[in-house]
């Protein structure tokens, strides 16, 4: 291959890493809302949803929340580990 080309892949291949870099810490440092097209918008649960299930966890067994909410056990773990106790 010509110098020239590989030169000119390699810098459009890095400006594509910084342009990535920069929208994954934007939307780690960005409350998800619901309705942003950013990176991680994938997000299946809205934050209402959780919350609510993380208040029915305080009647109901894991099971039970997960059957109720469609939320997986997983999820709910993980949530409450992240959460600091209010």
């Amino acid at each position: 291959m010509n110098i020239e080309i590989v030169t000119g892949l390699w810098t459009h291949i890095s400006v594509l890493l910084v342009k990535n870099h920069k929208k994954k810490r934007v939307s780690r440092n960005e409350p998800f809302s619901g309705h942003c097209i950013c990176f991680y918008a994938t997000r299946k649960f809205a934050q209402q949803q959780i919350n609510l299930a993380m208040n029915l966890l305080k009647n109901h067994s894991y099971r039970e929340v997960e059957k109720m909410t469609g939320i997986s056990k997983s999820t709910l773990t993980r949530n409450k580990r992240l959460t600091p106790n209010v």
